[in-house]
């Protein structure tokens, strides 16, 4: 499958499941998170591997991901992986920005 690579199958996270979209925010603060739909980016971007997550793609391979390198994961078929990124809170803000 084209892109496989980039489409994350399973991942760290704080809920079952999810469904981020490109507009998602980051949490405001480290650990802040919701349970209900909307937002779904939050449940992901959780500083769990220093400053990262692991995931899991479509192509079986495992990465180590930065956590302001969730914004350019194909996380479903319409996540625009070219938008701006977000304001970045914070606690969020001396991490590595993402490779564009």
């Amino acid at each position: 499958m084209a892109g496989a690579s980039c489409i994350p199958a399973f991942a760290d996270c704080l809920w079952v499941g999810g469904c981020p979209h490109y507009v998602d925010e980051p949490p405001a603060y480290e650990g802040e998170w919701s349970y209900n739909y909307g937002n779904n980016m939050r449940r992901f971007c959780l500083n769990r591997h220093g400053e990262a997550i692991n995931v899991l793609f479509l192509d079986w391979s495992i990465q180590h991901v930065r956590l302001k390198s969730l914004w350019r994961l194909k996380w479903n078929k319409d996540f625009s992986m070219n938008d701006p990124l977000p304001v970045w809170p914070e606690w969020m803000q001396s991490m590595p920005e993402p490779d564009l």
